[in-house]
């Protein structure tokens, strides 16, 4: 039997699907990651290098795993096939900014990144033309409903865009918790990406994400760059797509408090608007 590998950090959302004691599978195989459905909750096998994450668990080695090999989770074992992992007891959970609203005008000075969400034509989509103005209004639903599933990615570029949103929403407190979770759960994506999208409406992303929206609202420039340079590493667009959403997000923020008849904070209902 090959040597227990070593778990080096584990996100708060994996450690609660890895201590349910559920059974499940592995459902994806990467060169650097491996993805676990326990009975519908998903944790990511990653590498060490990887950045903190709500379902990431990192590992000092990854082993090579089969798509479809059987998950066992028992007295803090993670065992799959002849593959063993002891889970710790300490999860990691990003640190929220003190004000995320103030982290607006840095955000939008170093975030600079525009998604494609067309996978036919592979256009840059304006979004600021009209996914600004809807969150500007208060229809998440609504913005949500035209990014979930489009462009291209393990998880499409729309969500991506819409976990930043999500993840915005819920720290600024904008829009009640519930809703959001309900937005995310009921996306209409594959598993993987519903799990990042539930996580995102908890008020948990991907470490660098938090980074920035930190060093933002303190007003540190440089180290808001750094996070930018960090999150341009994760994926093929993953990362920047996360923090295009996160810059729409704040800048529909913006544009609430400064609008006399901004829509109320717990209105998240579907408004007509031209999208492309």
């Amino acid at each position: 039997m090959p040597t227990p590998g070593r778990v080096l950090g584990i996100g708060d959302v994996a450690l609660r699907a890895l201590a349910s004691g559920r059974e499940g599978e592995v459902v994806a195989v990467f060169s650097r990651a491996a993805y676990l459905d326990l009975a519908g909750d998903i944790a990511v096998l990653v590498l060490g290098d990887v950045p903190n994450g709500p379902l990431h668990v990192r590992l000092d080695r990854l082993p090579r795993l089969r798509r479809g090999a059987r998950v066992r989770c028992r007295s803090g074992v993670v065992a799959i096939e002849e593959h063993r992992w002891l889970t710790p007891s300490a999860a990691w959970r990003p640190e929220p900014p003190v004000d995320v609203v103030s982290a607006e005008p840095i955000v939008s000075a170093v975030v600079r990144h525009r998604p494609v969400l067309d996978m036919g034509t592979g256009s840059v989509v304006d979004i600021d033309g009209w996914l600004v103005p809807l969150l500007a209004h208060g229809d998440v639903a609504g913005a949500c409903a035209r990014l979930f599933g489009r462009g291209a990615g393990l998880t499409p570029a729309g969500d991506d865009v819409a976990a930043g949103i999500l993840l915005v929403e819920c720290l600024s407190g904008s829009a009640d918790r519930t809703s959001l979770g309900l937005l995310a759960t009921r996306a209409p994506t594959h598993a993987i990406s519903r799990a990042f999208l539930r996580a995102a409406a908890e008020g948990q992303c991907i470490e660098p994400v938090h980074t920035l929206l930190r060093a933002a609202s303190a007003g540190d420039e440089g180290v808001a760059t750094d996070a930018v340079e960090q999150l341009s590493r994760v994926g093929h667009t993953s990362g920047l797509d996360l923090a295009a959403g996160v810059r729409a997000a704040l800048v529909a923020l913006a544009a609430r408090a400064d609008s006399a008849d901004r829509t109320p904070r717990d209105t998240i209902s579907i408004h007509a608007h031209k999208v492309p």
